[in-house]
């Protein structure tokens, strides 16, 4: 009997030097995995490696910082991770909170470092790593933004005489550096200015301080030396009875901030009442005074009221489409000049329709008045209308007028045939239809308009029959053309084998079916029919004629 071995399969895991019950052979390292079975004599197989993955490691990124309000930090550096796979991703991260609550990550901002927008407020950054399946956050920086402080400097007192001290008021943070142009004796550390060491003129003062990461700088303005005062003469005043001497225009490019003071005399000893509503013309004198007591020179001023111009015109003309129109206007003693058109009290137009006209006056001081003259054009129109409107020879018809305006007719043409020349409505009867009639109209503001009609033939009663019967029953027993105002025709008639069988000028008698005085037999014959009318007018038509007995 043949006995049977059977074999345990066991793994261990050999790290820190040799295990009890587990036979390796010589030579191997740890950290590997072995096969062996039990008893005095076991299977021990080769070791199978099992790879570990090393840790991330070195993940850190530059220290906290200090920056200003709206302004960007230095970039934060983040150091050459280890460890892992060998291959890094990044995602940077930012929270306004803590250092160790909410964060959350910044778009695009996937780079070994980082390069910050600026800040309005403080935050926090840190850098996640990622190899495989490992992960790593590293250190948490902060960066601490200073509120950029509020800060002002002035001088209240400015302009400033030429003697003395002037004193700056400084508002928030303290302990920086007074600086200006050459010229303004300052202290760099207290902003007093010597007023009689300095250069008469106009300054900006510059303050720089530092507040925590910010440093920033401000200006105010000093005038130093006695003020200047600047006058300019208003404009003579046209229509009004007063003048405003205090208008800002009239002291425009003085020392800023002066007071005024307005007199009556060069000594400045009457001081002058309500200098805003000045009533008489004359000169008058103004001093300035600084916020320090520094006086200006006493400066004249002239002021000039002149009488306003006074223009008549017509408000509205009406005239009639193509006729000139003669404007007027009135200013006595003043001269009048028609914008874009010429001068003068009256002008000849020629509007093509609704205009409007300016007219201006301008007396000696050059004051003006305007006068607004609307011309209205009334385009009269007369019509004439016939009726029937195509009138038949020895018929009546009856013309009629019509207007867009108020009206009378004062003449119709030919006269001969009008013995009323004033009637609105004619009746006639007609005798020659190629005569034109005439009216001539005019309106109630004196338009005058002619219209004109020409007279036309209805054919609408002439015709020829297409078939007779002759019969001699006096009813159609004849072939010929019919209308009113046919006065001749000339009647050809042909059998259908193209012979003619008939002819005659005569359209009264016509054709009574014979030839040669022998009956023809009923059937289909041709005509041709060469007709004049009572215009004149002459046309020819073929066609076919039945003959029924």
């Amino acid at each position: 009997m043949k006995r049977k071995l059977i074999l345990v399969a066991l793994w261990a895991i050999y790290t820190q030097g040799i295990i009890a019950g587990v036979f390796t052979k010589s030579g191997r390292d740890s950290s590997f995995l072995h096969y062996y079975s039990p008893g005095s004599n076991p299977l021990v197989t080769d070791p199978v490696p099992f790879p570990q993955q090393a840790p991330i490691g070195n993940n850190t990124i530059s220290g906290d910082a200090s920056i200003c309000q709206h302004s960007s930090p230095a970039p934060l550096t983040g150091s050459s991770p280890t460890g892992g796979s060998g291959s890094f991703t990044f995602q940077w991260q930012s929270s306004t909170i803590s250092d160790k609550a909410g964060f959350a990550d910044i778009v695009n901002a996937t780079g070994v470092s980082y390069a910050p927008d600026a800040l309005s407020q403080s935050h926090w950054f840190r850098r996640i790593v990622k190899s495989g399946d490992a992960a790593d956050t590293s250190n948490a920086v902060k960066i601490t933004v200073d509120p950029i402080p509020d800060v002002s400097i002035r001088y209240e007192q400015s302009p400033y005489c030429g003697s003395g001290t002037a004193s700056v008021t400084l508002s928030g943070i303290t302990g920086g550096t007074f600086s200006s142009s050459p010229g303004l004796s300052i202290n760099a550390s207290t902003g007093a200015v010597n007023l009689s060491g300095s250069t008469p003129g106009s300054y900006i003062v510059n303050y720089t301080f530092t507040s925590g990461a910010c440093t920033s700088t401000v200006t105010g303005t000093i005038d130093v030396g006695d003020p200047t005062l600047v006058i300019t003469n208003p404009l003579p005043v046209c229509g009004s009875p007063t003048a405003d001497l205090t208008d800002t225009s009239i002291t425009s490019g003085s020392t800023y901030g002066l007071l005024f003071h307005y007199f009556k005399d060069a000594a400045g000893t009457i001081p002058l009442e309500n200098p805003d509503r000045v009533s008489v013309s004359d000169t008058y004198y103004i001093q300035g005074v600084s916020a320090g007591n520094c006086v200006t020179q006493i400066a004249p001023v002239t002021v000039v009221l002149n009488d306003q111009p006074v223009i008549t015109a017509s408000d509205t003309i009406v005239s009639c489409k193509g006729q000139a129109v003669t404007l007027t206007a009135s200013s006595p003693g003043n001269q009048i000049t028609w914008q874009n058109i010429g001068t003068g009290e009256t002008i000849v137009v020629n509007p093509t329709g609704n205009t409007i006209y300016k007219a201006i006056a301008i007396n000696g001081a050059g004051c003006t008045d305007t006068a607004i003259v609307h011309v209205q054009i009334q385009d009269f129109s007369v019509s004439l209308k016939a009726n029937p409107s195509q009138m038949l020879v020895g018929s009546p018809a009856t013309l009629t007028t019509s207007a867009n305006f108020t009206y009378e007719v004062i003449g119709w043409q030919p006269e001969l045939l009008f013995s009323n020349q004033t009637a609105n409505t004619q009746s006639i009867i007609v005798s020659d239809t190629t005569s034109t009639y005439s009216v001539i109209a005019r309106s109630t503001l004196g338009c005058t308009d002619t219209a004109s009609i020409r007279t036309s033939v209805d054919n609408k009663d002439f015709f020829i029959p297409n078939a007779f019967t002759p019969n001699n029953d006096g009813k159609n027993d004849h072939f010929k053309v019919y209308g009113s105002s046919v006065i001749g025709a000339e009647i050809q008639i042909f059998n259908q084998w193209g012979m003619l069988i008939y002819e005659t000028k005569d359209n009264q008698t016509g054709w009574d079916g014979t030839h040669k005085h022998v009956p023809q037999p009923v059937g289909m014959y041709v005509y041709v029919v060469k007709v004049r009318l009572s215009n004149e007018d002459t046309f020819i038509r073929k066609g076919t004629i039945r003959l029924i007995r």
